[in-house]
């Protein structure tokens, strides 16, 4: 016992060696209640470090780029079938831009969630405020949504202290260890009034990503039309998830 406190010490000295931002945990991942078999666990044996960037960070230009490092290397295209790694890793279809990112901490609230191992960007969540969502519905040349909730409560819920997860991704390396539930747990604690996640079902379908939000306490929720658009020129739906609301 008396090394682990000794280790923890030794980590939390190492704070300032890191990139600018705000350190939230520095934790074990095991501490999480995250399980898995012994050789998992073996190559886990290394610490976690979760920092917040947010438009006020000094380091928000080089975080920005290593997210989008990180997101190029799980692009994958439309295509029929999807290969079997990429439905078992997780994949996204949409690459962003330094201008959209920029977009999303300046005039959405947003923060980049980033999960660190020995200063390297291993996962991330882009968390917004909630009108990043609506904005998906509200205007009918945009989308819409498909919900057997009254409209009228679907608008009450979705007040401005609700956060959503405009994307999530974790390096094909480091999938199934424990860091996207790290990162939900982040947000969890961020935005404990609740959360909003969608994510694609058609025309493919991310078969891990429903069965990673409803493990981790998300409800089903509505499915979102979304019409082409440039960066995305293919009509598409995704499977809305709520939590705690």
């Amino acid at each position: 016992m008396k090394g682990r406190f000794s280790q923890k010490r030794q980590i939390l000295n190492r704070r300032n060696e890191l990139c600018n931002g705000l350190i939230l945990f520095v934790i074990i991942l095991n501490s999480f209640g995250f399980s898995c078999d012994q050789s998992k666990q073996d190559e886990q044996n290394v610490h976690v470090q979760i920092i917040l960037t947010d438009q006020n960070s000094p380091s928000k230009d080089r975080v920005i780029e290593e997210l989008l490092t990180l997101q190029r290397s799980l692009i994958i295209p439309i295509q029929h079938p999807i290969p079997n790694q990429h439905i078992q890793d997780g994949f996204l279809f949409i690459p962003m831009n330094p201008e959209y990112l920029n977009n999303l901490l300046e005039q959405k609230d947003g923060c980049i969630v980033g999960a660190y191992l020995k200063e390297i960007l291993v996962g991330y969540i882009l968390l917004t405020d909630i009108s990043e969502f609506k904005e998906l519905y509200q205007e009918a040349s945009i989308g819409s949504i498909e919900t057997t909730m009254d409209m009228q409560k679907l608008e009450s819920l979705l007040t401005p202290s609700i956060g959503y997860i405009e994307q999530i991704g974790v390096a094909t390396s480091h999938s199934r260890k424990g860091i996207g539930t790290l990162l939900i747990n982040t947000c969890k604690k961020l935005k404990p009034g609740g959360l909003v996640a969608d994510v694609f079902i058609d025309p493919m379908k991310n078969e891990s990503s429903p069965h990673f939000f409803s493990h981790k306490g998300f409800k089903e929720s509505g499915i979102l039309h979304q019409n082409p658009r440039a960066d995305f020129p293919y009509a598409h739906h995704t499977q809305v998830f709520f939590w705690n609301l």
